[in-house]
This record gives structure tokens, C-alpha cells and sequence, in this order.
């Protein structure tokens, strides 16, 4: 299962890196996954989504980077850049963030972009595979019994 990889010194991207990373270790979570239905701008199924983040060995270094703007980013498979000055210190939120752009990087890694979304602004497209998986794990890292 892909794994993140963080060697910064900031707590909470490091608390939510390894939220993220106990997230992305259960099968549970898949499983929830591929509960959903079809996700807008993708061709592949939220199974074969699932499939690929199960099988994927690869590793995502999350480097903190000063981004004024951004919370995030991903714009190749092995690394996600995260705000020093934005990332939130919500661990919910935080986890979010973090699978929302682990979806983009698994995608990336697959060179094909069959799964993303247009924009950065969730409105109208909440049901894209990177905010619904990203929601899912905010929900699981809040405590909330989504897992079943």
C-alpha cells in the first residue's frame, strides 16, 4: 500500500502524515471506497481506484515548502508539498489534505490523470475520487464511525 514519508519538523504535518499513513494501511478504508458510486471526471470505477492505491508500493515524501497561497500540492507521483504557513493543524483536516493529494499522486503515478478534478475549489465537484476519498479520511481521523 502506498505509505507517506515525512522528515520535517513540524508536529502536525507529522502527527497527520502518520493518521494518514494508519488510514492508508486499512483495508477497511478501501473498502468504504469501493462503496461509492462513480466518480464525476473518471473513467476508472471507485474499485479500480481503490485497487491502485492498494497496490501501489511507492512512497510520497510530503516536504514542507512556503506556500503563501496553497495548502498543497502534487505535481509529480513521489511528492506532495504542503504549506508551512497553511497546512492546517486540525488533524482531521490535515488528513485530508494529505489523502486528497496522495489520490493525485497515485494518479500521477500511473501517468494517465483518469481521476482528478478541474480546479481547486470543491464546488461542483464533490463527487471527484481526490475530495471524496480526502472526505473519507477526514472522517475516519475525527473519530467518526464511517468504517463498517
Amino acid at each position: 500500500m502506498v505509505q507517506l514519508n515525512y522528515s520535517g519538523n513540524k508536529k502536525h504535518i507529522f502527527n497527520a502524515v502518520a493518521k494518514a499513513n494508519q488510514i492508508l494501511q486499512n483495508p477497511a478504508f478501501y473498502s468504504e471506497i469501493g462503496k461509492f458510486p462513480p466518480f464525476h471526471f473518471s473513467s476508472l470505477t471507485p474499485i479500480e481506484i481503490t485497487k491502485l492505491m492498494e497496490n501501489s508500493e511507492w512512497r510520497i515524501t510530503v516536504r514542507g515548502a512556503f506556500k503563501p497561497i496553497a495548502n498543497a500540492s502534487t505535481s509529480t507521483h513521489d511528492l506532495i508539498k504542503v504549506s508551512t504557513i497553511n497546512f492546517s493543524r486540525d488533524l482531521a483536516t490535515g488528513v485530508n489534505t494529505l489523502i486528497h493529494e496522495t489520490v493525485h499522486a497515485i494518479d500521477l503515478e500511473n501517468g494517465t490523470l483518469e481521476f482528478t478534478h478541474d480546479g481547486n475549489s470543491p464546488d461542483g465537484q464533490e463527487n471527484t475520487a481526490p475530495w471524496r476519498i480526502g472526505e473519507l479520511a477526514e472522517r475516519i481521523a475525527s473519530g467518526e464511525p464511517v468504517l463498517g
